[in-house]
């Protein structure tokens, strides 16, 4: 019965402070390592698929640009989160 009251005292304070939810920099960080981990698995699934030469080395140099795009979205995730909260 405690736990049941702990969960629900729990949302209803992040439905209710703001400071306990996350901002809208880090949810927008969130959601865009989070397309981009799909996208990457997608095209890693597919990428042998294509024919050989440009379009296979084409879908090469997407997957590594967004690789890239990833490890640079991931290291602004840190510093954000690093970062003391916005007043």
């Amino acid at each position: 019965m405690n736990i049941t009251n702990s969960r629900l005292a729990r949302a209803s304070t992040i439905l209710t402070e703001p400071s306990a939810r996350y901002d809208n920099i880090g949810i927008l960080l969130h959601w865009l390592t989070a397309t981009l981990i799909i996208l990457l698995w997608i095209i890693a699934q597919l990428i042998d698929d294509f024919a050989p030469g440009t379009p296979r080395m084409m879908m090469r140099s997407v997957h590594v640009a967004l690789g890239a795009t990833l490890a640079v979205v991931i290291a602004a995730r840190l510093a954000w989160r690093a970062s003391p909260p916005q007043a």
